[in-house]
């Protein structure tokens, strides 16, 4: 049976993938994305978004990525698994992914290269951009050595544009380090989707996937109740979601409604609370 097909859709609308291309754009992730663009291209170092599990923080640096690739005059790269183990691992890292040669073997050696890289890139009209994801298991020293990027700068500008994205336990780890506070150039915390927010998500990916139909797919009520089993946040909503979909097509429902909701809602619980040997 294909499931897209049986609903009119083109594709899955409800993949919990980071695809930039289903991101939908709150108020907040829309000014989230202007304003870390904006400060990227004023070169002020670094910036910060804190946000709990699942509220769209890896989809929105997907879709950072995907803009600022686009212009001319921008060297883009993402961490995706930022759990370094060592300075020297982190510099090694660093190098690799922008390409810069090696010159030498010690840690200091690869901190030279690197800080001659990005004063190359100054001389060639180019600048520098890394985006860090899953911030949050980023290690003291390594915390340190991003402390130490930002006295990398000429009299204008910073030398490196970092952005990293995490989970809310690393605002109380940042905190603690006002050398490092002190040194955030843009603060923005994603919070949850409101009720009606929702709604725009899921019509906008059903949207996106080509979904045309007259009929809703999702109720009034089958809202509320995402809105209510979810907390508002985007990666629990998608999943919901995906779950009320393949129940419409395997029960032959004509849409989802709150019913259908609170039987997916049930379903995961009852595996949640499955006990484990």
């Amino acid at each position: 049976m294909d499931l897209y097909a049986a609903l009119g859709l083109a594709q899955e609308p409800f993949s919990t993938t980071a695809d930039p291309a289903f991101m939908y754009a709150s108020a907040e992730h829309r000014e989230a994305l202007l304003r870390l663009q904006l400060s990227l291209r004023q070169r002020r170092g670094l910036n910060v978004v804190i946000g709990d599990i699942g509220v769209g923080k890896t989809t929105l640096c997907r879709k950072l990525y995907d803009e600022i690739a686009r212009e001319d005059g921008y060297v883009i790269r993402v961490v995706d698994d930022p759990s370094f183990r060592s300075e020297f691992q982190f510099m090694n890292y660093l190098l690799h992914t922008f390409g810069v040669p090696r010159q030498g073997r010690s840690g200091y050696d690869f901190k030279e290269c690197f800080r001659k890289f990005l004063l190359d890139m100054v001389e060639k009209g180019q600048t520098p951009i890394l985006l860090i994801d899953e911030g949050q298991i980023l290690s003291p020293a390594i915390l340190e050595m991003i402390r130490m990027f930002l006295n990398f700068e000429t009299d204008k500008f910073k030398l490196l544009q970092l952005v990293i994205f995490a989970q809310l336990e690393l605002l109380e780890r940042l905190r603690a380090r006002r050398n490092f506070m002190d040194r955030i150039a843009l603060r923005y915390i994603l919070n949850p989707l409101q009720e009606h927010e929702v709604a725009e998500m899921i019509a906008f990916r059903l949207g996106v996937a080509g979904y045309q139909g007259e009929r809703p797919l999702f109720t009034d009520d089958a809202i509320h109740a995402i809105y209510e089993a979810t907390g508002g946040l985007p990666r629990p909503i998608t999943m919901l979601c995906h779950n009320a979909l393949e129940y419409l097509v395997l029960n032959e429902r004509g849409a989802v409604d709150a019913e259908v909701v609170e039987r997916c809602v049930e379903r995961e619980a009852a595996f949640a609370a499955v006990p484990v040997a």
